[in-house]
């Protein structure tokens, strides 16, 4: 099946696009991928677990009931009538949440439940990210693959003519094989460029569970550059992405959620009473007895100083893994800023017109060769000059696009959002 993706992809790309191909811009595929990646929805699964269980640890214990009812004596040899000569008793007793563990514990699940919305939310942006590469890939390897697959279009008429002027004795096989080479090296880079967009194409549609051909409609180049990401500095970004980030908001939730666990490791150290009522059909004070029962849990067993031991580690392992998680949100605003700044400098020096005069000026050069006002060095040096050109101004925009989403990232703005 992967063979035949593949032959059927390359003769979509060469030869045209098939009648169930699904057109898409950037916004519209990255939409797809968030609605319907498993990955995302099963994170969102386990936050929606997580708050049931904070909603069940806060309700309150249930009573208890406690009944007895004889059945059988030896002594008399005969079966109690509850009715008659039969007695029972009976009592109900509640569980009094003084002390609030209840409630702690589910304030620390609630926090858990908080922690896992935005894991699932970085998780989505991680996703985003991918899908983004994989469409910007796609983009301009076909770009790559359209502008060579043109190059060489032009080529063959001049090699087939070289070949006739041979037969005549007209041109040196020298002569025909250096340009056969030039066409030669230019069809291998044609193949890499469809083995690129291939990848990325079956890529892009398992993240976005489409089972048809992909075809891009905009190039992600095109999506504006946010104003905060051109007009503050630094330490500004680094500022804002401690805000946005999801990874430093669920570091900071899983402190809370330690805290609250704190704390009800503490408030288990008091003794929570159960206090009910009891009947006694004929009981050893007086026929038809009621009375008001009190339990309490005795602490012969100190297990609270080990306990309340193991919930401050787990506080001091939470604040530790957040101060990781802030350094760590540093660097990453730092080398991403800094790598799409290097980038965009780059691409800012390339004349943005330069790939549509090559392309006029190749179509100018093959005639004048035709003609004979251009040597066949001169001729051949252009080509090979112009596939390396159109081949790195490619790679330029597409890392410059992946930069710019890398960016958005690591400050913790979605990739959807408007700049």
């Amino acid at each position: 099946m992967a063979v035949l993706h593949t032959i059927l992809l390359a003769g979509s790309l060469i030869f045209g696009t098939p009648p169930d191909t699904l057109r898409v811009a950037r916004s519209e595929i990255l939409l797809r991928v968030r609605d319907r990646s498993p990955i995302i929805a099963a994170q969102r699964e386990e936050a929606n677990a997580l708050r049931y269980d904070a909603e069940n640890a806060g309700l309150a214990a249930n009573p208890d009931i406690n009944a007895e009812f004889p059945l059988y004596t030896r002594s008399l040899g005969t079966w109690f009538d509850l009715t008659r000569n039969g007695q029972f008793s009976a009592a109900i007793s509640q569980q009094l949440p003084i002390a609030g563990v209840r409630s702690a514990e589910a304030g620390s699940l609630r926090s858990q439940a908080e922690a896992a919305d935005e894991i699932a939310r970085q998780q989505t942006q991680f996703v985003l990210r991918d899908a983004a590469a994989e469409y910007t890939t796609l983009v301009y390897a076909r770009r790559t693959l359209d502008a060579l697959s043109h190059q060489l279009e032009l080529l063959r008429p001049i090699i087939d003519g070289m070949r006739t002027q041979l037969e005549r004795g007209n041109v040196a096989m020298k002569d025909l094989l250096r340009i056969q080479a030039a066409a030669y090296a230019i069809d291998q880079d044609r193949a890499e460029a469809l083995r690129t967009a291939s990848a990325a194409e079956t890529r892009l549609r398992s993240l976005a569970g489409v089972d048809g051909p992909l075809l891009p409609t905009d190039a992600p180049t095109s999506v504006n550059v946010p104003a905060w990401l051109v007009g503050l500095s630094m330490d500004s970004l680094i500022q804002r992405a401690m805000i946005n980030r999801a990874d430093v908001m669920a570091a900071a939730f899983d402190v809370r959620a330690a805290e609250q666990a704190r704390l009800a490791t503490y408030r288990r150290a008091v003794p929570e009473p159960s206090v009910g009522v009891s009947y006694d059909k004929a009981g050893s004070y007086a026929p038809d007895f009621f009375g008001v029962t009190l339990s309490l849990p005795l602490p012969v067993i100190n297990r609270q100083q080990w306990a309340s031991e193991a919930a401050e580690a787990r506080v001091r392992a939470a604040k530790a893994r957040l101060e990781r998680v802030r350094r760590a949100v540093e660097t990453d605003v730092r080398n991403a800023v800094d790598r799409w700044r290097s980038l965009s400098q780059q691409r800012a020096s390339v004349d943005p017109q330069f790939l549509k005069r090559t392309i006029d000026l190749t179509d100018n050069i093959i005639e004048n060769y035709r003609k004979g006002n251009v040597s066949l060095l001169e001729f051949v040096d252009f080509i090979e000059t112009y596939n390396e050109s159109i081949i790195r101004q490619n790679v330029i925009d597409a890392q410059y696009s992946n930069a710019l989403d890398d960016a958005r990232i690591a400050i913790g703005e979605d990739l959807l959002a408007t700049p």
